[in-house]
């Protein structure tokens, strides 16, 4: 599926607008070709035609002090546009459509620092 930029733009504006911890630990992880097929890395190289960009991110933690790895978040896309799309759709979904501003589940601090990235 293509997607605009402005669709794009929309996701990332209700990324920051809802779950600002997201973006704060947001990571382009990869630019990658992929089999077009399986969409995974192929042991074959020539099979490896689609190029693909991976993002990965995850809640903030607050023993460590920065965001850590939620593989249910991780997404990739035929663009980047496609991708963060894929990845506000995989946000609401696991974390809904609101989070606290760090987005620990369990944080209590109403004035967390984690709102400041």
């Amino acid at each position: 599926m293509t997607y605009t930029k402005e669709q794009a733009l929309k996701a990332y504006e209700w990324l920051m607008d809802n779950h600002k911890w997201v973006i704060g630990g947001l990571r382009l992880d990869a630019v990658v070709k992929v089999n077009p097929k399986t969409r995974k890395i192929d042991d074959y190289p020539s099979k490896n035609t689609l190029i693909e960009y991976w993002l990965e991110t995850g809640s903030c933690d607050h023993e460590v002090g920065y965001n850590t790895h939620d593989p249910s978040l991780d997404c990739g896309g035929a663009s980047f546009e496609e991708a963060l799309v894929k990845l506000a759709r995989g946000v609401k979904r696991n974390y809904g459509k609101r989070s606290k501003l760090c987005g620990e589940k369990n944080c209590k601090e109403d004035f967390c620092h984690w709102k400041h990235y």
